[in-house]
């Protein structure tokens, strides 16, 4: 059995989701109606509307130990920076350098408690509707998105985790993102979260049959008389 760790805010907490909610409860359905068991997934959702990647790091070696279990294949969906990229007044709610220096200790923090990362790119926002956005008033946009976005996908590439641009699956699915949108402009609604589980389900399905196979390798390895 594999085990799942999904860490982030709002989005991939599932908000506005629907009925079925976000793409994490979602990917938690299609895990426990499999027939095969080798597919089988236990996923652990830990995200928090405004949680931010300092909080995540600060919390991942507790969470680690305390949900991995005896699980061969352990894998960390994260998706950051929505929340960190939004303006409080004149400052970004996480300062970019403070956002690297998370980032970079949590994909270590993954290396060392033997966890694959795999870190999801932010969806788009719709700017008209998120400036001067709830209780805080808010900014959001696409700039500062991108900005932060652009550090999480240069720091997979350069250490080669998996970084799956979710805004350019969504465009090429939806050149127009107003069906897969909440009101707000700022979340996906049911038809954007079922999209982006079809788009992640797929990649931790060969993520666990890849270690199946390694597995298998080395059961063969070791079964060679010397």
């Amino acid at each position: 059995m594999a085990r799942i760790l999904v860490d982030g805010s709002s989005t991939a907490y599932g908000l506005w989701g629907g009925e079925s909610g976000g793409w994490a409860d979602r990917l938690k359905i299609s895990f426990l109606s499999v027939p095969d068991r080798r597919r089988y997934a236990s996923i652990v959702n830990l995200a928090a509307p405004l949680r931010t990647v300092t909080e995540i790091a600060a919390d991942f070696a507790c969470n680690a130990t305390a949900y991995s279990g005896s699980s061969r294949t352990k894998i960390a969906l994260f998706m950051l920076g929505m929340c960190e990229s939004r303006r409080l007044e004149s400052e970004l709610a996480v300062a970019p350098a403070e956002f690297r220096r998370a980032v970079t200790e949590l994909g270590s923090m993954c290396v060392a408690q033997g966890f694959t990362p795999i870190f999801l790119g932010m969806p788009p926002i719709d700017e008209s509707r998120t400036q001067d956005f709830g209780r805080e008033r808010a900014s959001y946009t696409n700039a500062d998105r991108d900005s932060y976005d652009g550090f999480v996908r240069e720091y997979c590439f350069a250490n080669e985790f998996a970084y799956v641009d979710i805004a350019a699956e969504l465009a090429r699915l939806f050149p127009d993102p107003a069906p897969i949108m909440d009101e707000d402009g700022l979340h996906m609604n049911g038809l954007g979260h079922a999209a982006i589980h079809d788009i992640v389900h797929p990649l931790i399905l060969l993520r666990m049959q890849a270690d199946v196979l390694a597995r298998s390798s080395e059961r063969d390895r070791s079964s060679v008389p010397a």
